[in-house]
C-alpha cells in the first residue's frame, strides 16, 4: 500500500488507501491496474498522466484538473467528482470503447462538451448542472440518475437508457433520441418543448 505519489513514475497494480493527496500536482506518471480506496484528490492537478484499468472507490476527485492526461477503462464507484472539465483530457487514440464508468457517484457541475464518449455507464449518479452540449453519448446508460439542470443541445442520445432517471430536460427537436429508453412519468418532460397541455 502506497502513501505517496511521485512525478515521472510508473505504478503497476498499486493500492492507495485512506490517504490525503489534496492539492497535489503530478506530472508524467502512469498508473496501471491500480486501486484508489478512500483517497482525497480534491483540487489536485495531473499533467500528462495516464490511468489504465484503475478503480476509484469512496474517493474525492472534486475540482481536479487532468491536463492532457488519459483514462482507459476506469471505474468510479461511490466517488465525489464535482466540477471536472473532462474536455482537458487527451481523448486521442484511446483504445477502450468505454474509457470510464460511474456508479453511485456525484459528477455534478462538470463539462463533457463536444466529447465523443459512446456507451458510457453513469448509473445511480447525481448529475446536476452538467454540460453535455454537442456530445456523442450514443448508448450511454443513465439508469436511476438525477440529471437536474444538466444541458443537452445538439447531443446524440440515440439508444441511451434513461430508465428510472429523473429531472432531465431534453428537447427532442434539438437532440437525437432515436431508440432511447425512458420511464413514466418523467418521459413526459420531453413534451415540455412543444408547449402543449396534458390533461390528467
Amino acid at each position: 500500500m502506497k502513501s505517496n505519489i511521485h512525478n515521472n513514475y510508473q505504478y503497476d497494480k498499486t493500492i492507495f488507501e485512506k490517504t490525503d493527496f489534496k492539492k497535489i500536482k503530478i506530472k508524467n506518471s502512469t498508473f496501471e491496474e491500480c486501486k484508489f480506496n478512500n483517497i482525497d484528490f480534491s483540487e489536485s492537478t495531473f499533467i500528462n498522466c495516464k490511468f489504465t484499468d484503475c478503480n476509484f472507490t469512496e474517493s474525492n476527485l472534486s475540482l481536479c484538473t487532468f491536463t492532457n492526461s488519459k483514462f482507459e477503462n476506469i471505474k468510479f464507484e461511490n466517488c465525489k467528482i464535482i466540477g471536472i472539465n473532462w474536455t482537458l483530457l487527451n481523448w486521442e487514440n484511446v483504445i477502450s470503447p468505454t474509457p470510464m464508468s460511474f456508479k453511485s457517484c456525484n459528477i455534478s457541475y462538470s463539462s463533457f462538451m463536444s466529447l465523443k464518449l459512446r456507451n458510457l455507464s453513469i448509473i445511480e449518479c447525481e448529475i446536476y448542472e452538467v454540460d453535455f452540449t454537442e456530445c456523442d453519448l450514443y448508448g450511454t446508460d443513465f439508469t436511476k440518475s438525477d440529471l437536474n439542470g444538466s444541458r443537452f443541445q445538439n447531443t446524440n442520445l440515440e439508444n441511451c437508457n434513461f430508465s428510472d432517471a429523473i429531472n432531465y430536460n431534453i428537447n427532442p427537436n434539438e437532440n437525437k433520441i432515436k431508440g432511447a429508453k425512458f420511464s413514466i412519468p418523467d418521459v413526459l418532460s420531453l413534451l415540455s418543448s412543444f408547449k402543449i397541455h396534458l390533461n390528467k
